[in-house]
């Protein structure tokens, strides 16, 4: 399978054409990040609490590296937040630039990010990668 036809298939999944648990908007695996979107004090706030909550005790507890987009880490990790997948991506990005300084964090996780679409994505889409510290 080509990298083209393993892209439309996996975002295909992912926003429910093809059928399986998660159901994102299928725009958000082109979508590109916005310069101007932030998050406040608040939302990194509860982007930092949901991100130590699966690095402790939820999906990422168990090792290894997740690369998702925004809108996969909302989908798995903050299902009732009424947060929109470009402020969550706003969030993580300033976590990332800032980890040091969320020490708490820093010492449960590896997490960065490249907008280099990371094979399943559109070139540009910015992608999360999120692992356990070493």
């Amino acid at each position: 399978m080509g990298d083209d036809a393993m892209r439309a298939f996996f975002q295909g999944q992912m926003s429910g054409s093809i059928p399986m648990q998660l159901q994102l908007d299928k725009n958000e695996f082109s979508r590109k990040p916005d310069p101007s979107a932030s998050a406040t004090a608040e939302q990194q706030a509860q982007v930092l609490q949901a991100l130590e909550t699966a690095m402790t005790s939820g999906l990422y507890r168990f090792g290894g590296t997740c690369r998702v987009i925004a809108a996969q880490f909302k989908n798995a990790n903050m299902k009732q937040s009424e947060l929109s997948p470009a402020v969550i991506e706003a969030a993580l990005t300033y976590l990332c630039d800032h980890l040091k300084e969320h020490s708490s964090l820093a010492s449960i996780a590896n997490i960065s990010y490249s907008d280099d679409g990371a094979g399943l994505y559109g070139d540009g889409v910015r992608v999360f990668s999120i692992g356990k510290a070493n």
